[in-house]
């Protein structure tokens, strides 16, 4: 079973290299490989390795100090059960640990909550079922969900969609009957908590995000009515300058520009602020093209987006891994020798072509 498990593994690997060539994939995947090893060695940069693993090992040491607290509310009402035959003590016991557990949930993250029933209840399945089907795709979860956000960021931002994937497998154990009015419990508080909490840098109500983006690609997605109209009006000012497949430089911390706009992200980076200053001067002098630009005046880095303000063309009044002085004054450097000019600006971003 283990060669099985292995060779499949070879074989997806290998079917996905092929993919890549075949598509012309390769390449880009090859260079932004090389990035990710110079970010992870560079002491300066957003994402350096030794940033990415501490923060994934304190994520690993609030959620075990978590699952202590939930698991001793469990244990004491499992064990109170177990222990004594006078029904009175067993309610009282049970229904108070699960208040208990109850009150502790709340004030956690819903991650931590589904995080530590995913990892138990995937541990558990793997010990009830072996090397069956069952138990393989157990196991398949919990690599993935303990080793996958090493490296890529903390758990809070990329393990949430992996612990939701592993879920489904780990709730054959907590669907036992003496589990479930805590498995209901856990499921009400997290989907409160999932409707109150907002998502990934935008904060707030679910149900306040009732507005979309002007794209067919951002259809689906919604954010609040203060962001779209922040975003449509970007859309709608720099589209005489900016057109489909083109290249772009969306300095700043505003990804998604190239998808939406669907440009070609110059450097073959959408996101150019993870990079330190070295590697940003790096790759502006080896461009070959002066692409159009277009710069962010305000902070969006967080569940809040900060205030505009035009002297982030020149110099940041914040400073973190992301908003230093030292990019700054490479790009600008970069804009000067190209002769860059302003075609259009608001609050919020300015657009930059070439001369």
């Amino acid at each position: 079973m283990t060669a099985i498990v292995l060779a499949g593994t070879a074989a997806s690997a290998s079917l996905v290299i092929v993919m890549m060539r075949v598509i012309g994939h390769w390449q880009p995947f090859v260079n932004n490989i090389n990035d990710l090893f110079s970010i992870a060695s560079s002491s300066d940069a957003t994402h350096s390795s030794s940033q990415l693993i501490t923060t994934q090992l304190n994520f690993y040491k609030t959620t075990l100090w978590c699952a202590a607290k939930l698991g001793a509310c469990i244990l004491l009402a499992l064990a109170t059960w177990a222990l004594t035959t006078n029904k009175i003590l067993r309610i009282l016991a049970y229904a108070l640990s699960l208040a208990a557990f109850c009150y502790m949930a709340m004030r956690m993250s819903t991650l931590n909550i589904i995080w530590i029933m995913s990892f138990v209840g995937c541990v558990a399945a793997i010990v009830r079922c072996k090397w069956s089907l069952c138990g393989l795709a157990c196991y398949a979860s919990l690599v993935m969900l303990v080793i996958f956000p090493m490296g890529s960021d903390s758990a809070y931002n990329n393990g949430s969609i992996i612990a939701l994937c592993a879920l489904p497998l780990a709730m054959s154990t907590w669907t036992k009957r003496k589990l479930l009015p805590f498995t209901t419990c856990a499921a009400i508080i997290f989907g409160g908590l999932l409707l109150t909490s907002g998502a990934y840098f935008d904060s707030g109500n679910l149900q306040a995000k009732t507005s979309t983006i002007n794209s067919p690609r951002m259809r689906l997605t919604h954010t609040t009515p203060e962001r779209a109209v922040i975003i449509n009006d970007m859309l709608d000012g720099i589209a005489p300058f900016v057109k489909k497949e083109q290249t772009l430089l969306a300095y700043g911390s505003v990804p998604l520009v190239n998808f939406i706009t669907g440009t070609r992200p110059m450097m073959g980076c959408s996101w150019p602020e993870l990079l330190n200053a070295a590697m940003l001067e790096q790759k502006l002098n080896s461009c070959h093209e002066t692409p159009t630009i277009l710069r962010q005046k305000f902070n969006t880095i967080g569940p809040q987006w900060g205030q505009p303000s035009d002297t982030y063309l020149t110099q940041y009044n914040e400073h973190n891994g992301f908003l230093t002085n030292d990019k700054l004054h490479v790009l600008n450097s970069f804009m000067n020798r190209n002769k860059y000019k302003l075609v259009w600006e608001n609050k919020y971003f300015a657009l930059f072509v070439a001369n």
